[in-house]
């Protein structure tokens, strides 16, 4: 009990020396390696004692996450004129074995998770843990099992939950579509809000200095070349988008595409589902004349008249990919879009091909969509066209595109 204790109080140690700790191997103070040793030891020594494990599970979490941190900002050290082809060799080995130790790690917190569940397979946090932890590493029968025991935990809760619970458990039903194979219609809202609230400072940064995210810029491009073809048609010269809608606008990052001149917009509206990704686009100043936090289609919502908004630009910039079933979205749009030359530019993921991002995944029925391992949607180009078509929009233009990066690999588009 002393040594489980111990444990726990080093585990809360101050951060900065807890970090400190593990990069410089100091021994004194309140490191990281010392709480998961120490709570090993408690583990050894008295293997019924849930909170032992349970906290074991913890610490091995943050070193797990430590070690991937830290192996993204290694750099290997080589004598000067080594050989390009030791070079590499020896950058290999040390990922490999950095690979190792974080899989190492992985694998004793699921031992430790299983351990505090066959103790009590009533906590709740037990289960979501250790569901979540078997859905990383591929488990899934058994990560099933673990979810679905969290959300019976959580149903006898009733509406006593916490913002943060709700949240959590939308995450779980929309992972458990997942693991299921299950074609479910769209990402739960709560978990939508909760994953970009979390995400909100950093998604710029993340998004596009880290993966290479240039959806803004390929549809604006697209957008010119249909008003370019479009005012062809029109008789008043260049036609002007005045009056436009963003659909998870997020932080914004498409409001500057938007407001440059040439496209002619006078009125930019912006719709999410993120409190704390609508701040950020208030921060940044990003040309929007309204925000909403809510659904996609709450833009399209009628005034105080009773009349429904008229745009001539409707855009969805890597948003569609947390909606499964497109149909609701695209009909709201095209009921609110201005006649005859209004325009819907939005862009989709498309379904696993060789050298992409999602090349493991399962293949996606032409004419469907899945969800993939990602929490993301996967549509296919039949798919998106027959939904417009049906909700009376024209397919004017389609384009295979790069959207942005993960993991180092494309993901590739529409």
């Amino acid at each position: 009990r002393v040594l489980s204790s111990l444990g726990v109080a080093l585990l809360h140690g101050p951060p900065e020396r807890r970090k400190g700790a593990i990069r410089n191997s100091m021994s004194s103070g309140a490191t990281l390696q010392e709480a998961v040793e120490t709570l090993r030891e408690a583990a050894r020594l008295d293997k019924g004692r849930f909170s032992t494990f349970f906290n074991l599970s913890r610490a091995l979490r943050r070193l797990k996450d430590e070690t991937e941190k830290e192996q993204k900002e290694d750099h290997v050290t080589v004598a000067a004129g080594t050989p390009l082809p030791a070079l590499l060799q020896k950058v290999r080995k040390e990922k490999s074995q950095k690979k190792e130790v974080i899989s190492d790690i992985a694998a004793e917190r699921i031992d430790a998770l299983r351990v505090a569940h066959n103790i009590n397979g009533q906590h709740a946090g037990v289960c979501y843990q250790l569901g979540m932890a078997l859905k990383e590493k591929g488990e899934s029968e058994e990560s099933i099992h673990a979810l679905e025991a969290y959300l019976c935990i959580m149903a006898g809760e009733g509406q006593a939950l916490q913002e943060t619970a709700k949240r959590r458990t939308a995450g779980v039903k929309h992972w458990l579509a997942y693991l299921k194979g299950e074609a479910s219609a769209t990402a739960p809202p709560e978990y939508v809000a909760g994953l970009f609230d979390f995400y909100a400072e950093k998604f710029d940064d993340h998004l596009v200095n880290q993966l290479d995210y240039n959806t803004p810029e390929l549809l604006s491009d697209e957008i010119r070349r249909a008003r370019d073809a479009l005012s062809k048609d029109a008789d008043s010269g260049t036609l002007k988008f005045r009056r436009c809608a963003d659909l998870g606008c997020g932080t914004g990052l498409m409001g500057p595409k938007l407001r440059e001149r040439d496209l002619g917009v006078e009125w930019l509206e912006g719709v999410d589902l993120s409190s704390g990704m609508l701040q950020k686009a208030r921060e940044k100043e990003r040309g929007y004349d309204r925000l909403i936090c809510g659904d996609l289609v709450d833009v399209f919502e009628a005034g105080q008249d009773g009349e429904s908004p008229v745009f001539d630009l409707v855009v969805a910039a890597d948003v569609f990919v947390y909606v499964g079933d497109l149909q609701p979205s695209l009909a709201a749009a095209a009921r609110c879009l201005a006649k005859p030359h209004g325009l819907v530019a939005f862009s989709t993921e498309a379904p696993p091909r060789s050298g992409s991002a999602n090349e493991k995944e399962q293949p996606v029925a032409e004419g469907g969509f899945r969800l993939a391992e990602t929490g993301r949607y996967m549509h296919s180009a039949a798919y998106v066209r027959t939904t417009a078509e049906a909700c009376g929009l024209k397919l004017w233009a389609r384009s295979n595109v790069v959207l942005r990066k993960n993991a180092g690999k494309p993901v590739n588009g529409h």
